[in-house]
């Protein structure tokens, strides 16, 4: 999110959206894994429903700064089971991405600024973790967009992590029930 194009909400909306979760949990994952709908899953920390009178009360101060998303719906996890469900996420993203700026040219999307084209690295710490990058990389293709994968090894994957040096990593930051 530090730096363009990630900097802006709707990119990263549609990059979301081209991510087929379904195909990769049932061909390299053996349909064991479910999609999380909350930052805190299966625990008394996770959001359940729009936010009640009360949970309203305590944002109500900050609503200008927030966006209306915080008050309603509830946020679901893109939907990607069945071929039709897929191309509505990829019209959907080719929207947003539109209107962030960026058109699709020639079959490459660039920006319809500058004319550059919309490229990036995922930088991955592990060769496991390659399949999953490169499932992701076909949504993407699909919408114009070059994504390099880019496996290094450990030490240099966490100095590029300490300084920031990244456009998208693959990395599982574990989280506990304490939030903070």
């Amino acid at each position: 999110m530090r730096r363009p194009p990630f900097d802006d909400i709707r990119v990263r909306e549609a990059l979301g959206l081209t991510l087929d979760f379904n195909w990769i949990n049932t061909n390299l994952f053996y349909g064991l894994y479910r999609q999380v709908d909350s930052y805190y899953p299966n625990s008394a920390l996770a959001a359940k429903g729009a936010p009640d009178d009360a949970q309203k009360a305590i944002l109500a101060p900050f609503a200008a700064d927030l966006p209306p998303e915080v008050f309603g719906p509830v946020w679901q996890p893109p939907q990607s089971g069945t071929p039709e469900a897929m191309r509505e996420n990829l019209r959907r993203a080719d929207e947003l991405l539109k209107e962030s700026g960026w058109i699709v040219k020639d079959g490459q999307r660039v920006s319809a600024a500058t004319g550059k084209p919309f490229t990036f690295e995922i930088l991955l710490g592990s060769p496991d973790d390659e399949k999953l990058a490169l499932a992701f990389t076909r949504g993407l293709k699909r919408l114009g967009i070059a994504a390099n994968v880019r496996v290094l090894d450990q030490a240099a994957f966490i100095s590029r992590l300490n300084e920031y040096d990244y456009d998208m990593v693959l990395y599982y930051w574990l989280s506990t029930l304490s939030p903070g």
